[in-house]
């Protein structure tokens, strides 16, 4: 008998409990910094760390890096609510997905401030 557990139903069981310390936590944070810092974002892994915890940032930051950091955590999810749909034209281009290219900087702080 084996003693493994498929991943995605303890994510979305962790996502949805809202568990502090969860696997689900550790993989938003890695992968959003890991993903992110690979695409130039500057934001330091703590302060990556304390956006998804707090849901603001702690001193000064490129609003644009707060603004992709904030942006992945929610394609996550929304990927993980979504991973048994087809892969299609509008998946891909779905919200969050979508919200960078069409709101200006001024929209983007205030769904920030949202979160």
């Amino acid at each position: 008998m084996s003693d493994t557990r498929e991943l995605l139903p303890v994510l979305l069981s962790e996502k949805s409990r809202k568990i502090k310390g969860s696997i689900y936590n550790r993989i938003q944070v890695d992968f959003t910094y890991y993903s992110n810092r690979i695409e130039g974002n500057r934001l330091t892994h703590d302060q990556t760390r304390y956006i998804y915890e707090m849901h603001t940032i702690d001193g000064t930051a490129p609003v644009n890096d707060v603004f992709e950091v904030a942006n992945h955590f929610k394609c996550f999810d929304y990927i993980l609510d979504t991973v048994s749909e087809p892969i299609t034209e509008d998946y891909k281009t779905a919200p969050p997905y979508a919200q960078k290219r069409r709101y200006g900087r001024r929209h983007r702080l205030r769904c920030y401030r949202r979160l």
